[in-house]
Formats: structure tokens, C-alpha cells, sequence
């Protein structure tokens, strides 16, 4: 697939399919792709003190992964794991570098969007450091209906990390939601029922987050 990007400027972009669980970076690794989710939902994790990997944030299709790292030509600050499979764009880090230094417009478009991604690690921790685990799985919950829809393949050990718990907690707490009517589980899917109850139990954090990435590629 090839995309343009000015006056005959074409640029090589790959669709491909990429699997949950997949790892696409390890911490460390040389950023030479970088990736546009379509469908995917992607989650840069580190590591806590007993080894377990705890998610940071998820990107889908508002975002990419690599990208300021590509153009720093760094190495990657974490790992990168496919949470949800799907489809996804992929482009070569030093083609990026040659668009970012072409166009200003670019440049604005990634700098902002990179602006709201910091924004949102310092709002996660602060979320994670301050509200409940059920206001904090219900607002994970919702980010990944956003990205993905209402029904998503996702077991309790998934969720679990993403929110820096066990998964006991997770099971627990997924149990709860069903008796409320909140979400169905299977062994490993789940499908958001009240969208509207499931809100109102989750922090402001969520509502925070939208909003800075509205402003941010507006």
C-alpha cells in the first residue's frame, strides 16, 4: 500500500494482522517499525517488583506506537504487547524520520499527539496510586470498548494486568459486574452490557483522558 505525503512523495505502508499476546517490542529493542493500530489494541508494559508486566497505557486506533522514539532514533523505553489482535498499519522508522523532517504540519500533529500520551501515563499512575480497582477495571474496560467496541476477546489474566492487580481480584470483581448486569464473561470474552451504569462506576480519570486527546488532535 502506498500513501502520499505532499508533491510526489509516496510512502511504503504495510497492513498486516497481528495476533494477541504477540510481543512487538521488547524494552531495549531497536524501534525500525513503527505501528498504527486499525483494529488492535496495543499495550506498553513494565515490569513490577515480583516480575509481573503491568500495562501503562493502551493504544489503538487514536494512536500509534514508536513514533517519537523513531524519530529520536531510540530504543524502545518498554515492551510492547498485542492485548487485543487485529489489524494494523506498519511503517519503516526511517521513512517516518524523512516525513517528520519534511512537514511542519507533521511535526504539530505528532507533538501533540505525543503531548497527550504523556499526559495520559501521569493520569494512569495517578489512577492507579488513588482509585479503587473497581473504578480503575471499569475505566480500563471502557477505554477498550472505545478502541474496539463492545465485545472484545480478553481473559481475567489480561485485565488483571492492565490494572496491576492479581487475578483473583480481577475475577472477583468480573463476577460482581455480571451479577449487576454490567458485562457478560466468557472464559475469555467479554461484551459490555450497560455502558451507561458501567460509567457512572468508574473515576474521572476516563472523562480526563478523552478530553486531553480530543484537544490534542483536534
Amino acid at each position: 500500500m502506498e500513501a502520499v505525503i505532499g508533491p510526489r512523495r509516496a510512502i511504503d505502508v504495510r497492513e498486516l494482522s497481528l495476533t494477541q499476546g504477540v510481543i512487538v517490542y521488547q524494552a531495549g529493542d531497536e524501534v525500525r517499525e513503527v505501528y498504527f493500530p486499525l483494529s488492535c489494541v496495543l499495550a506498553p508494559q513494565l515490569p513490577l517488583n515480583d516480575g509481573t508486566m503491568m500495562a501503562t497505557t493502551l493504544r489503538g486506533s487514536e494512536g500509534a506506537y514508536g513514533l517519537l522514539t523513531a524519530v529520536r532514533k531510540a530504543r524502545a523505553p518498554e515492551r510492547c504487547q498485542v492485548q487485543i489482535g487485529g489489524r494494523a498499519l506498519r511503517i519503516g522508522a526511517r521513512e517516518l524520520r524523512r516525513i517528520f523532517h519534511d512537514h511542519t504540519e507533521v511535526q504539530h500533529l505528532f507533538l501533540s499527539y505525543w503531548d497527550a500520551v504523556m499526559y495520559q501515563y501521569e493520569q494512569v499512575a495517578i489512577c492507579n496510586a488513588t482509585h479503587s480497582v473497581h473504578s480503575r477495571l471499569s475505566r480500563c474496560i471502557l477505554e477498550i470498548c472505545d478502541r474496539v467496541g463492545d465485545a472484545f476477546p480478553l481473559t481475567h489474566q489480561h485485565l488483571a494486568d492492565l490494572i496491576g492487580v492479581n487475578r483473583t481480584t480481577v475475577s472477583l470483581l468480573a463476577l460482581s459486574f455480571r451479577r449487576s448486569g454490567l458485562i457478560e464473561t466468557t472464559r475469555a470474552h467479554i461484551r459490555v452490557i450497560d455502558r451507561k451504569r458501567l460509567l457512572a462506576g468508574t473515576c474521572d480519570c476516563y472523562d480526563i483522558i478523552g478530553k486531553k486527546f480530543l484537544m490534542a488532535l483536534a
